[in-house]
């Protein structure tokens, strides 16, 4: 069993698999914006799903997985973890709600936050060796 979910297209993932995991979010949310592939690491999937359940209100997804060419056509950093299925762009309405989510993503295992105007960057990599998170941006 892999630790991966993987597809050539959205539309062709397992959804029963897919909704034990994650129920509130779907794969065509997830998908590349480029051609539509999906990958997505399951653990990375289920905190995505925790961080939902703590917040108790929708998440709006603004980008997950990320196909090589569409990463490098958006500019995208060349090892991005939204290539490797571990990042999620979560859409913010301002700086308190960008707080909240962080708080929540590090309880939910992040190994990485961005922060940015308009959303947060939580990925779900490994932290550092001393345990710290990868940061950047302020609020």
């Amino acid at each position: 069993m892999t630790d991966k979910i993987i597809a050539k297209h959205w539309s062709e993932v397992d959804r029963g698999e897919w909704d034990k995991l994650a129920p509130n979010f779907s794969p065509k949310e997830l998908a590349s914006n480029g051609d539509g592939s999906i990958i997505v690491v399951k653990h990375a999937l289920k905190s995505l799903q925790a961080m939902r359940d703590i917040y108790k209100k929708p998440l709006r997804i603004n980008s997950a997985y990320r196909d090589v060419a569409y990463n490098k056509k958006i500019g995208g950093e060349p090892n991005s973890q939204h290539t490797l299925g571990l990042a999620f762009d979560i859409h913010i309405k301002d700086k308190e709600m960008g707080r909240e989510l962080e708080s929540i993503a590090k309880k939910c295992g992040a190994g990485g936050i961005g922060r940015y105007a308009t959303f947060i960057h939580v990925d779900f990599r490994p932290r550092k060796a001393n345990g710290k998170l990868y940061e950047w941006g302020v609020w």
